[in-house]
């Protein structure tokens, strides 16, 4: 069962921090968190986290020792428990690309703090199927296999302290009788009797014939479907699982493995994605579901017991949100992460049993004292019938002329913003900026049918949704001065900055572009496009066919509109972008010329498309800044 995290959180979480003169830098909104990736125990006894670049683990009550430090040019990507004494990290390398997965083994004694006894680097990629809590270093490993058809995985049983070539050989391979899945699920025997295949993203359900020898199939979806295998019943009727096959939106349904069919629909949200099902730790059972709504995870539970149990964990941390990133597997102890529109958020260890919640630290204790910008939620009516959410952050400075900056996210497809805090955002508001961030059709977690009208939008319906944001915030905003609008963004983002300023000349007066799309055919020309049937489909069922769509595609490429230009823009690119070549900005720059504008050009050296340091975003970050400011804020 997958566990739920929000990592994610603490990590875009570049938290603020005071420095002597009390005010905010550029360096202190975008530094990494406090700390990150916090995991709880099975047992509930220990706390792994990290601190800076340090590996930590302890407790309340023990004290927290620092384990192991990390090098520096590695990202840490997840931390997890997989026994009561052994961990898993994942990582990659920022300057190599290579995926690493590390086996840390810890201590048992505490009289001098707890010390790490071993370790194992991994890079062979694929995932923990199975941890094995009961069989102390050995896990059930899924090996990835990748091709254009399908994903699947085959299954080893493997020692994590023991090298992967090793453990990796034919003897240790689990004989599952198929290797055609990408998922398998354990019965509560601890059998592998189901198995999940994807094939061109139609989902399917494979069961273990009782001969222990063959599979057979007993449903494949009637479309291309999420579905998320999410636990089997302890009498192995039911199959729990999110899914999108039978409604809209990703819901929490029932599939009956006797009957090869799907059962009730146990809840299904009337406007987001599901994200998760909550389980009782004793039977199996689901008791509850997890969303996000309005930009923030939301629980539903079933009954008015456990209802009752979570109102007195949110006691604890009144005028505060919570969320719940880690449980026992007893659920006695739980993990807290508490915040509030006012405060960056604290991790905390509560006792069920003791009804006491101690803090473990905050995720940044330079904010104690310092307000940041609160995030609004807004519903904004699209024009052909779609409601859009979109998320305002006004700056705490207030004021009665505010200029406003479009932040469009990346993607397009499959992304979504949230009010959780972003130092990208907070940085622009404490310079004296609205943010008008808006999930746009075809961001994810507003059904299937939202995300598909996005697909081909490029310029067109996606802008359609920003600008009637736009204009909604104007009419029921009128501190946020009209005539000093502005547009940014990175990816997608910049692409659509380009593009909006190109529709919209009168709604925004300049565009700003960090690796931004400007010709839609070029996309077709990288290298991994190339060499991958696969990943160019998903490329013309995002875009459109260059064969069949060019004149289209030309017509909403900024680098052929190039004389539509009318307003000052700003081009930012990497030169070891592998995502979106910097010929795209090369190029739209050069047409420009021809035509007499020139615009400002911010071109990186030894940087990707996005920023894996601080002071890498600050050479991009700065002259935005300048630009923003001599565009929108100049009489």
């Amino acid at each position: 069962m997958r566990r739920v995290s929000v990592c994610i959180l603490l990590l875009v979480g570049l938290a603020a921090y005071s420095n002597e003169s009390g005010e905010l830098t550029f360096d202190d909104l975008f530094r990494q968190s406090a700390i990150r990736h916090v995991a709880l125990s099975p047992n509930g006894k220990l706390i792994a986290y990290f601190r800076n670049n340090t590996f930590v683990v302890g407790n309340p009550n023990a004290g927290y020792s620092d384990i192991r430090d990390f090098y520096k040019g590695l990202r840490i990507v997840d931390l997890d428990w997989i026994g009561p004494r052994t961990l898993w990290v994942q990582s990659w390398g920022t300057a190599t690309g290579t995926r690493y997965s590390t086996a840390i083994g810890i201590t048992d004694s505490v009289e001098n703090g707890y010390s790490m006894l071993g370790f194992q680097d991994h890079t062979v990629p694929g995932f923990i199927s199975d941890p094995l809590p009961e069989d102390g270093d050995h896990v059930i490993f899924a090996k990835l296999r990748v091709n254009d058809e399908t994903i699947a995985t085959d299954l080893y049983k493997i020692n994590v302290f023991g090298p992967m070539e090793r453990e990796l050989r034919r003897s240790n391979k689990i004989d599952t009788g198929s290797d055609d899945f990408f998922y398998y699920a354990r019965d509560a025997a601890g059998d592998f009797t189901l198995g999940i295949r994807i094939t061109e993203e139609v989902p399917e359900i494979w069961r273990k014939l009782p001969d222990g020898d063959s599979w057979e199939h007993i449903w494949t979806a009637d479309t291309e479907s999420r579905f998320i295998p999410w636990q089997i019943s302890e009498d192995s009727k039911t199959l729990w699982v999110l899914t999108n096959a039978l409604t809209d939106k990703i819901a929490a349904v029932a599939f009956d493995l006797e009957n090869r069919k799907f059962g009730e629909i146990l809840y299904e949200h009337d406007r987001v994605d599901l994200d998760g099902i909550i389980h009782s730790r004793t039977d199996r059972t689901p008791v509850g579901v997890i969303y996000t709504e309005q930009g923030l995870v939301r629980y539903h539970f079933f009954s008015e017991d456990k209802n009752a149990e979570f109102d007195k964990l949110q006691a604890h941390f009144p005028d505060k949100g919570i969320l719940l990133i880690g449980y026992s597997e007893d659920s006695t102890v739980r993990l807290v992460f508490a915040s509030s529109p006012s405060e960056r958020g604290s991790i905390h260890v509560c006792d069920v049993v003791r009804d006491q919640c101690d803090s473990l630290e905050s995720i940044a204790p330079w904010m104690e004292g310092k307000l940041i910008s609160e995030t609004i939620a807004l519903d904004i009516p699209s024009t052909d019938g779609f409601v859009v959410e979109a998320f305002l952050t006004l700056p705490v400075s207030g004021g009665d002329s505010i200029p406003l900056v479009a932040l469009p996210h990346g993607g397009p497809i499959g992304i979504s913003d949230d009010r959780y805090f972003s130092g990208e955002v907070q940085w622009l508001a404490r310079n004296g900026y609205a943010v008008l961030q808006v999930n746009y059709r075809g961001s994810s977690g507003y059904g299937q049918e939202f995300e598909t009208a996005g697909l081909r939008q490029w310029g067109r319906g996606i802008e359609d949704d920003i600008e009637a944001s736009v204009r909604k915030v104007l009419d029921d905003y009128a501190q946020i001065d009209g005539s000093r609008i502005g547009i940014f963004g990175g990816s997608y983002g910049g692409y659509s900055a380009l593009m909006s300023v190109i529709r919209h000349p009168e709604l925004f007066r300049c565009a700003a572009s960090w690796a931004g799309v400007t010709d839609l055919t070029l996309l077709f020309t990288q290298t991994s496009m190339s060499r991958s049937d696969y990943l160019r489909d998903i490329l013309v069922r995002y875009v459109g066919d260059p064969d069949i769509d060019y004149d289209e595609q030309t017509e909403n490429s900024p680098v052929y509109r190039y004389k539509d230009i009318m307003r000052p823009i700003l081009l930012g690119h990497g030169m070891e972008d592998t995502v979106v070549d910097v010929e795209h900005s090369w190029r739209l720059r050069k047409m420009m010329i021809l035509t007499g504008m020139d615009p400002e050009f911010v071109l990186l050296d030894d940087v990707g498309h996005g920023f894996s340091y601080v002071n890498e975003a600050q050479q991009f970050y700065e002259p935005l800044l300048e630009f923003l400011d001599k565009h929108l804020k100049a009489d």
